[in-house]
């Protein structure tokens, strides 16, 4: 009994922080739970119970400390494993997983990068124009057309393509320079059953540096560029120079191992920028989807003015189609009529040339003949060079007629080549304004439907927010009202 009575103090009356007095440190109680004996025999008799199912003892004086909830959870934890080792066992001989190793982890299938090419090869590079993802291609497809616009003078064995999809271009590399040189020539690529326009261009290698110099004049050609420009840092040499499209900036590829601060065109002095290809902003892999955008004018495609004007777009730009064919059409008539009449004069220049022959020669077998014949030496070589010189002086008209017609043709068709080309220019420039007219008239429509529909809902919110005086039981200066919310 008088062990008993001594016992420590409750739960309640003991300290929540306990202070360290070596380390001066302050340790958070946890949920912790302790038991007398002096309780009551069933409780003692309920909590032995419990902690004997979980596997521990208790001390000598007949205390316990229950597990924290972490501890438990550990303890839980283990005896799962356990468990779940032993099952494991029982079925396959394989060792058993613990902890995270139960959980497979879903491994991201990584796509092996390709090997590079021949660093000694020579590179050709093949971009096509807008329209043509070569993508969506096949390898021997490409390397079909690739041969077929070689005249096949190669074959598959003596180059390599690759196709990047990134940047839409196609690398072939090659060994062999007349190789090289045929590919450099290709213009198009016949590709089932259409024809692609390519541009071709030899790759740098990979020890060359490229700025960017701004302020070129648009439109100056490659061999301006390489003729106006300099350097003046040493161990540098400019290799080869363009204009980025239509706008004012160069690029200017160099040799050597530095990259110059600044270039002369023209004297002028430029500051070189390095020059930052442009990589692809997302990557085939790991690709969120786009979630759609809805616009707020989507309700205008139900409206039948709005279906209207898209249908009339449409058929402006079916005319547009049409009269581009027609004009095309007609410029090929005019160039056939054109080759037509060259034809026909280049066979009667040749003919008129042929004649001329045939006559000297006659003239000088005649009057070799003159000079061995005696007496008749006098009077045929003097009649049939009379006849010569008069047939040779008709040729010659003729054929300064036929220069002077060859002439005005080549006139003519200039003037109407301008003639055409200020038509077409007119039609676009007019179909473009009108088009231009339209879209503002179906832009103001959209706005002003846009505008309409945010004032019937705000005023359909206000009406539903407004309260009436009977009913509300707010004071006067706080109630919502529709007068509140007219505008005075």
């Amino acid at each position: 009994m008088d062990a008993l009575q001594e016992t420590p103090r409750s739960p309640q009356e003991q300290p929540l922080v306990h202070t360290d007095e070596e380390s001066a440190t302050e340790t958070t109680q946890m949920d912790v739970q302790t038991w007398s004996p002096q309780g009551s025999s069933e409780e003692v008799d309920n909590v032995s119970a419990g902690e004997r199912h979980d596997g521990a003892a208790w001390t000598e004086d007949g205390w316990h400390t229950v597990l924290t909830r972490r501890q438990k959870k550990n303890q839980k934890k283990n005896q799962k494993n356990a468990s779940e080792a032993v099952e494991c066992n029982a079925s396959s001989s394989s060792p058993p997983k613990q902890g995270s190793q139960v959980k497979r982890r879903r491994r991201t299938s990584s796509r092996r990068p390709l090997p590079p090419l021949p660093k000694d090869d020579i590179k050709i590079i093949l971009r096509p124009h807008k329209g043509l993802a070569v993508k969506d291609i096949l390898g021997y497809e490409l390397s079909t057309a690739v041969i077929d616009a070689c005249h096949r003078h190669f074959d598959g064995g003596s180059f390599m393509l690759r196709v990047h999809p990134g940047s839409n271009i196609i690398i072939v590399s090659t060994p062999h320079e007349h190789v090289a040189k045929e590919l450099r020539e290709i213009t198009h690529l016949n590709i089932r059953g259409r024809v692609h326009s390519f541009n071709s261009y030899v790759a740098d290698p990979e020890d060359v540096l490229r700025g960017i110099v701004h302020g070129i004049p648009s439109g100056t050609s490659q061999a301006e560029l390489m003729a106006n420009l300099r350097v003046r840092t040493q161990g540098v040499k400019i290799e080869r120079a363009r204009m980025l499209g239509s706008t004012k900036t160069a690029i200017i590829t160099f040799t050597g191992s530095t990259l110059p601060r600044c270039v002369y065109f023209m004297g002028a002095e430029a500051i070189c920028y390095p020059h930052k290809p442009t990589r692809q902003a997302c990557k085939p892999a790991n690709t969120v989807s786009w979630t759609r955008i809805v616009s707020p004018s989507a309700p205008l495609t139900e409206n039948p003015e709005y279906q209207k004007m898209v249908a009339e777009n449409k058929q402006l730009a079916l005319e547009n189609e049409k009269l581009r064919c027609q004009i095309k059409e007609e410029r090929r008539e005019f160039h056939k009529i054109i080759s037509s009449l060259e034809t026909k004069l280049e066979a009667r220049l040749n003919a008129l040339e042929a004649n001329n022959n045939a006559t000297h020669a006659i003239s000088r077998a005649t009057v070799a003949h003159s000079l061995e014949g005696g007496t008749a030496k006098v009077d045929i070589p003097q009649r049939f060079s009379e006849e010569a010189h008069v047939s040779q002086l008709q040729m010659g008209e003729q054929l300064q007629s036929l220069r002077n017609l060859m002439r005005e043709l080549q006139s003519q068709q200039q003037r109407a080549a301008s003639e055409l080309r200020e038509q077409m220019m007119q039609q676009m420039h007019q179909m473009f304004s009108e088009y231009r007219k339209e879209f503002a008239a179906e832009t103001e429509q959209q706005r002003r439907y846009v505008n309409d529909s945010v004032v019937g809902i705000q005023r359909a919110i206000n009406k539903r927010v407004s309260v009436t005086s009977a009913s509300s039981p707010l004071p006067k200066d706080r109630r919502i009202t529709e007068k509140a919310d007219t505008p005075q």
